[in-house]
């Protein structure tokens, strides 16, 4: 699909207002991503009764049930449900060590099985020393890539930043995930018509809040990859990257452009982590400079339930491990 008719110029980077510092629990825990968990996914994922019957209370705990890569759940905003919760059982999955979330539930009863780890990438020393981090070798690779991708035609990266451009975009962007998941394999939002909707509603939302950055590379006019990148003051978070193997430019790495220029502005923005969210990708390990351990921890109800909870989910990661 060639993109015509959009408006390029509306859609490149430029200074945005920056992330209000109350997003501290993550891209997770931001009431733009909660609303629209809540109004789209919930009532395919709790059935239209429970997602009525939770309530507010509930709906903070069970937004990090699928929908995000850590489980965004904050004990201090959902003091109304614990006591219960925690008596008859709650399982947060993805829970990254050292998160608030993995400290509150090493205070309850709990077990915690491994899930996989979740790399991050320190930007603090600034992308000048970052960069002189990776070989001569690596950087080699990465301008003769971009010479053949140049040569392919004119090569442009659009930064969509405005909720009114989101929309214009989106066909590109689920047709690249779509074409990357038929190879990786991969499910969840993207794949669905409600997850289609929640993934438009929240991208918008984040850039009412000046948070969003879907980077789209067009080379001779044609959308070949793509990152969605949350930033929060401190942290960028990487949601989501994909472009299409079947495309005559993939053995050039047309992702690797929007990596290395989602990291740098990352770097010059000021952030001080890149976070690659969950996922033991080759990319992910080759740029990160910490690998942090993510569980899932069953906490509460009876020994007997976790014991049992917990032997069903290690069978579940041990088919996740085999495929």
């Amino acid at each position: 699909m060639v993109t015509q008719g959009k408006n390029w110029r509306a859609t490149r980077r430029r200074p945005q207002p920056r992330a209000p510092r109350a997003t501290q629990h993550g891209p997770f825990g931001r009431d733009s991503f909660l609303s629209m968990w809540w109004a789209h996914l919930a009532p395919m994922w709790l059935g239209e009764t429970a997602a009525s019957s939770i309530g507010q209370a509930g709906h903070l705990v069970a937004a990090g049930f699928g929908a995000a890569d850590y489980a965004q759940f904050d004990p201090r905003k959902a003091e109304a449900v614990i006591p219960h919760l925690v008596r008859t059982g709650l399982v947060l999955p993805r829970v990254v060590e050292e998160s608030p979330q993995d400290q509150w539930a090493a205070r309850q009863e709990s077990v915690a099985i491994p899930y996989d780890i979740a790399p991050r990438l320190d930007l603090s020393s600034g992308w000048e020393a970052v960069a002189a981090r990776r070989s001569g070798r690596t950087w080699s690779s990465f301008r003769r890539k971009t010479r053949r991708l140049k040569a392919r035609g004119p090569m442009e990266i659009i930064h969509v930043t405005d909720p009114d451009q989101v929309d214009a975009w989106l066909p590109d962007v689920f047709r690249l995930y779509e074409a990357r998941s038929r190879v990786a394999r991969r499910r969840g939002v993207w794949r669905s018509k409600r997850g289609r909707l929640f993934l438009a509603s929240w991208m918008k939302a984040l850039a009412d809040e000046g948070a969003l950055d879907l980077a789209i590379l067009l080379v001779d006019g044609q959308a070949e990859a793509f990152t969605f990148v949350i930033a929060d003051p401190d942290v960028h978070y990487l949601y989501a990257l994909a472009f299409d193997p079947s495309s005559p430019v993939a053995r050039d790495s047309p992702g690797e452009q929007l990596l290395v220029e989602a990291m740098k502005g990352a770097a010059q923005q000021g952030a001080v982590y890149f976070d690659f969210l969950v996922g033991d990708e080759p990319y992910k390990r080759a740029w990160a400079t910490e690998l942090r351990a993510v569980s899932t921890r069953v906490i509460g109800g009876s020994a007997a339930s976790r014991r049992l909870i917990s032997t069903s989910f290690e069978l579940r990661q041990a088919v996740r491990n085999r495929l």
